[in-house]
């Protein structure tokens, strides 16, 4: 009798105790809210449709086909300097597609992958947000406020890979924040550097990481900080071999350097130029422009912080409380306010703002590309939080929070959708009818445009070589890689097809004058086609997409056409033109080296016209058929006159190295003199 009363006296003394119990109600809150980031992400891609973006046909299509087959030593310069980046990031997707995937399914894998990011940044508010009133509620209201992007909304399972490796970063901060210590700070920056190897645009965040584990890190003396940089450089550095290694080793084999084609003034291969490629094109020149970069970010209007309309209330507000909350501090020490010095329930917060501050400093150097800055967006949700919180209190924190949020929907909505080219969900990724000649035999095909169509790689022969040698960064005549080229080029001698555009609705007569025209911008390559022997591609015939979130912001996709193509020494009279407006350009590149940039870019055109492409600031300079020099940038409506051929060295020498229109672009470049040199 005795033993059966004690009986469930040691069945209760063996149950879970309080702390069990709050762990088990840990994971089911993690749980939950994995579900609901990884429903978010996934509902919004399906709603959105199919992203074709611009850079899919220039070069994420053709890494998926690189990540599959050794195409480095097959093809040569197939898709420019993109074409040769880390491949390893499109491998899901590569396998998706080979394994016959309808397109929903494989962009619901990466909108499910991509909510991971989410998860992380909901599991650090967690963290931030333990010890004060209602945790659960001011965390999801971080995370609704750090996912309320329209940058980061439109990559949601698309082909761009910056919202695919910024879980790496995330879970990295996390890591950091909630188990501060050696070991978090090694796992956390050998996640970051991975990131860093899958994309490069990723550096910002190895620097952030850094910074935080040395700076927010406890520790005890100077030593110990150093012993903790040490470890943490070195697992950064582990995690970014680990992951670029192999490509990094194939590069070399094939070209002598590690890296190729970027940062070539350092490794000097012989077959790019001996330069580092670098893109300005958003990042602030003035004082006045990085000062007011936030703001304009409020403002509907593409070409801010990416190409696209992707209007931003948070970083102004930031900003703006910020500087409130600095302004509070510093009359806080004149006893003139009574707003709160940081308490250690704060502290908590060391490493995500160290983590936010030089990151971003790094970002806004390099690129200042919203595309790039996915972890950043993130982190403006908790960094909204917590201003508010210092200024208001907690309480009023959640609610002036939760109509921020509402504000900032509300006001990214008014954009339309944030697809870049969203389409109806069809079988295929992009779909693309390849007549039965350009598949049956290997075939050399010559892409000639911006962006490359280098896509097909996947839809033509195994063994046929695509080369880019007219596009984002065009070959140059006697210069780097043009031996690559013309190997090629009498290897393949009557197996070469040569790849240009063409609009669907274009009648007949015009395609022939424009295939016409394109065989005199080829000449320079010793190729000629015959334009009555062109075999078209039709890619992609679906109308762009019209969702409740609106219509799509891109235009039909143009088809594409295949054209036989012969060799045929260039034409003098052309090599004579084209000679004279190298040496005006030149001369302009001598004079203004950074704006014309990079240098000894080679010239294009077709006799009427000679046009040198940029990079470093998307500048276009021209020398038209009447002998004006004119100059311009992306979404500059109207070229600016800058000299004449018959005057040139005297315009070249009083030329004021500034951007065209001051680098100002959008529709008020419609009222552009054209007329009066500057």
């Amino acid at each position: 009798m005795t033993d059966s009363v004690k009986a469930p006296l040691q069945v209760s003394a063996a149950m879970p105790t309080g702390h069990v119990l709050q762990r088990q109600e840990g994971r089911i809150e993690f749980v939950l809210a994995a579900l609901a980031c990884m429903a978010l992400c996934v509902g919004m891609n399906a709603v959105m449709g199919r992203d074709v973006n611009w850079d899919y046909a220039n070069y994420h299509g053709y890494a998926a086909q690189s990540a599959l087959q050794d195409r480095i030593s097959q093809d040569f310069w197939a898709a420019a300097v993109q074409g040769y980046l880390n491949p390893l990031p499109f491998l899901p997707f590569a396998l998706m597609q080979l394994a016959g995937w309808p397109s929903l399914a494989i962009a619901t894998a990466i909108a499910a992958f991509q909510s991971l990011g989410l998860l992380a940044l909901y599991g650090l508010s967690r963290h931030l947000a333990s010890g004060i009133a209602h945790p659960r509620l001011a965390a999801t209201l971080m995370t609704a406020l750090g996912a309320a992007s329209p940058v980061v909304v439109s990559q949601i399972g698309s082909t761009f890979i910056d919202a695919t490796t910024a879980p790496l970063v995330m879970v990295g901060l996390w890591l950091l924040v909630a188990r501060p210590g050696l070991n978090s700070a090694c796992a956390a920056a050998a996640l970051v550097g991975a990131a860093t190897a899958l994309k490069w645009t990723n550096a910002p965040f190895a620097a952030g990481i850094l910074a935080a584990a040395i700076l927010a890190t406890p520790a005890q003396s100077l030593s110990e900080r150093l012993r903790l940089a040490l470890w943490a450089g070195g697992s950064l550095l582990i995690g970014f071999c680990l992951s670029y290694g192999w490509w990094g080793l194939r590069l070399w084999q094939e070209h002598g350097s590690p890296l190729y084609p970027l940062f070539n003034g350092i490794f000097r291969s012989p077959d790019a130029p001996l330069e580092s490629f670098s893109y300005m094109r958003f990042v602030p020149q003035t004082w006045p422009e990085l000062l007011s970069f936030p703001f304009r970010l409020v403002l509907h209007d593409a070409w801010v912080h990416t190409e696209v309309v992707a209007p931003d209330l948070r970083p102004a507000l930031v900003t703006l409380l910020a500087l409130a909350l600095a302004a509070g501090a510093a009359l806080r020490r004149l006893r003139w306010t009574t707003i709160p010095a940081l308490q250690r329930s704060h502290r908590d917060w060391r490493a995500p703002l160290v983590f936010f501050g030089v990151s971003l400093a790094g970002w806004l150097v390099t690129s200042s590309n919203g595309r790039y800055a996915v972890p950043l967006f993130y982190l403006l949700g908790p960094i909204l939080w917590y201003l508010l919180q210092r200024l208001a209190g907690a309480s009023r924190a959640l609610v002036l929070g939760g109509l921020v949020l509402v504000l900032q929907v509300q006001h990214a909505a008014e954009a339309g959708s944030p697809r870049w080219n969203g389409r109806p969900w069809t079988q295929d990724w992009l779909s693309a009818a390849v007549p039965d000649p350009l598949r049956q035999e290997p075939l050399l095909f010559v892409l000639i445009g911006r962006p490359s169509g280098s896509f097909l790689a996947s839809a033509v022969h195994r063994d046929s070589v695509f080369v880019n040698p007219i596009g984002t960064v065009s070959l140059p005549n006697e210069g780097p890689g043009w031996d690559r080229f013309q190997a090629l080029r009498e290897r393949f001698a009557g197996r070469t097809r040569v790849v240009v555009t063409a609009n669907p609705a274009m009648p007949p007569a015009d395609l022939r004058a424009k295939l016409l025209r394109q065989n005199l911008v080829i000449d320079r390559l010793g190729l000629q086609m015959d334009v009555d022997s062109c075999d078209r591609v039709v890619v992609d015939d679906q109308a762009p997409l019209v969702s409740w979130l609106g219509p799509s912001k891109a235009e039909p996709m143009d088809d594409l056409l295949a054209c036989r193509a012969v060799l045929r020494a260039p034409d003098p009279g052309l090599t004579a033109s084209r000679e004279q407006a190298i040496r005006i350009m030149d001369a302009f590149e001598a004079r203004c080296p950074k704006i014309f940039s990079p240098l000894s870019t080679q010239v294009e055109g077709s006799g009427s016209v000679w046009t040198a492409a940029y990079g470093r600031y998307d500048v276009y300079l021209t020398i038209d058929g009447s002998g004006s020099i004119t100059y311009r940038s992306d979404r500059q409506i109207r070229s600016e006159l800058i000299g004449t051929v018959k005057s040139w060295p005297e315009d070249v020498a009083r030329f004021p190295c500034a951007l065209p229109l001051n680098g100002r672009r959008g529709i008020d470049t419609l009222a552009a003199d054209r007329h009066a040199p500057r």
